[in-house]
């Protein structure tokens, strides 16, 4: 999906990616520059066994990082979009009547 959308060309691609998967992917190939607002939001989260033998340090460590202001820093530098690139002003939002069709035959 990636290779068709990055290649260099007359021919311009869109690629309907989720906000997790592209955090998570980052950079792969080129940039994709994110258009317009999120379609959804999506929490990931993850658990440890109660019975697991380093949970009590675990905790204790992420408390420690949000006392000292560390887990937002963290937050901050892994998880908020930050763009390398700053040529994406001539951006403008796909329309509904764009994708009408598409969303017809689907």
């Amino acid at each position: 999906m990636f290779k068709l959308a990055c290649i260099k060309g007359k021919r311009k691609y869109t690629v309907f990616q989720g906000e997790d998967e592209y955090k998570a992917r980052g950079k792969i190939g080129c940039e994709v520059i994110p258009v317009g607002e999120s379609y959804f939001k999506l929490w990931v989260a993850s658990g440890i066994a109660k019975n697991f033998k380093y949970k009590r340090t675990i905790d204790l460590g992420i408390l420690r990082l949000k006392e000292v202001g560390l887990w937002n820093k963290l937050v901050d530098r892994w998880l908020t979009e930050k763009s390398q690139r700053h040529n994406n002003a001539n951006v403008e939002p796909i329309g509904i009547e764009q994708v009408s069709l598409v969303i017809l035959m689907i």
